[in-house]
């Protein structure tokens, strides 16, 4: 699983916020990106997308990276089909009744490409 993109804001602010800066950062569910890509059998590959996230990023001055955590909705995930999601939420793989969320920490973020996005590596 990768998180393609992120985008954060301040916790206390809007998302008028123009670059990640000392404090506590609220990840915006709408502008980011956690999404997987696997290989079927050796033939093909298989691109999917979790919907539902909410995260933290944490800048400490003291720190020599940002710090974040990220939590999922397992049962968001998106394949663009419908009956190959239902199985992914099964026993199977997900197993969402059991493990709703997907708990991923960070203990460094960094800067992709000098955009305003974060990525955990």
């Amino acid at each position: 699983m990768s998180t393609n993109r992120m985008t954060a804001v301040p916790a206390d602010q809007g998302a008028e916020a123009p670059l990640l800066e000392q404090g506590s950062w609220r990840v915006l569910a709408d502008g980011s990106t956690v999404g997987f890509r696997v290989k079927k059998m050796g033939l093909y590959h298989v691109k999917g997308r979790f919907r539902e996230l909410e995260g933290r990023i944490e800048v400490d001055p003291d720190s020599a990276s940002p710090t974040g955590e990220l939590k999922i909705r397992a049962a968001s995930v998106n394949t663009r089909m419908p009956p190959r999601d239902l199985h992914l939420r099964t026993g199977d793989f997900l197993a969402v009744r059991k493990h709703p969320e997907i708990l991923v920490r960070a203990d460094r973020i960094e800067p992709r490409d000098g955009r305003r996005h974060a990525r955990t590596p």
